[in-house]
Parts: C-alpha cells; sequence; structure tokens
C-alpha cells in the first residue's frame, strides 16, 4: 500500500483562516490615541468613514478603529471591506482583517463614532509606533 503525504501548507492555511477575531482589547475613545484615517467614495456618490489607531495597551500593541457611512450604499460592504483590509507601519502589517472595527452607522462624511474598538496584534510593541502613520490597505476593491 503507499501513501502519499500532503503538504502541510494546506492545513495550515485552513486554521489560520479558521482562527476567529483577533483578541479584543476593549475600546477606547478616539479623543484619547492618535487617530489616523480617511474619507473614502464610491462612484455613486457615497461615502465612507474609517478611523484607526495603533496604540499601546498593557504594553502589547493594539489596533483600535470605527467606521460610518454616508448615503445609501448597502452597509455590508464596508464589513466586507474591512474584513479584507490590514493596517501597516513601513510595509510591515500590523493587523490583517479589521472586521472588528466600530461600525457607527450612517453619519455625515469625517465623523465617526467616538468610541474604537481594539483587538490585540501579534506584532510586539515597538518605540517606534509611536510616531509612525499607520496604512490602512484595502485588497478588495470589487464588491457583489
Amino acid at each position: 500500500m503507499r501513501h502519499t503525504a500532503l503538504p502541510l501548507v494546506a492545513p495550515l492555511a485552513l486554521l489560520a483562516a479558521c482562527a476567529g477575531p483577533p483578541p479584543s482589547a476593549g475600546t477606547v475613545r478616539a479623543s484619547s490615541v492618535d487617530t489616523h484615517g480617511g474619507i473614502g467614495r464610491w462612484t455613486t456618490g457615497e461615502s465612507y468613514t474609517i478611523a484607526y489607531a495603533v496604540t499601546r495597551i498593557g504594553g502589547r500593541t493594539a489596533v483600535c478603529g470605527g467606521w460610518s457611512y454616508f448615503g445609501n450604499a448597502v452597509s455590508i460592504h464596508y464589513a466586507e471591506l474591512l474584513r479584507n483590509a490590514s493596517l501597516e507601519i513601513d510595509g510591515e502589517t500590523v493587523m490583517d482583517g479589521l472586521g472588528f472595527f466600530n461600525a457607527g452607522g450612517p453619519m455625515e462624511p469625517g465623523n465617526i463614532d467616538s468610541l474604537l474598538n481594539c483587538a490585540f496584534s501579534d506584532v510586539p510593541w515597538r518605540a517606534e509606533f509611536e510616531e509612525a502613520e499607520p496604512e490602512f490597505v484595502s485588497r478588495q476593491h470589487v464588491f457583489g
């Protein structure tokens, strides 16, 4: 009888996909952290606002964020956008999958709820994060 060894990469990728959300680090007020973000616009005229921060909570690296939308866009697209996005600092991914961000609902462009949901990152805290400008990276550009 002959057995073929299966590569370990596929099962590990499957386990990573099933890992679930990152561990919660609670909530913070947007005004209490160095918040970054911006406004994105759809070709239909709707827009969304995303605010985020990379901060230290209990000595660990945490990513905090929230979002809101304006207009008649289907809100499910925003959750999809965030699940397939990451935050990077100097090209290093600090958090992959931002679906835990606080959903603030419909608001005027540029406004979000004052509370940001936070999650712990696996990336160890480094002093250079204090002054760094995190970058929101969206990997999904088509929604259906």
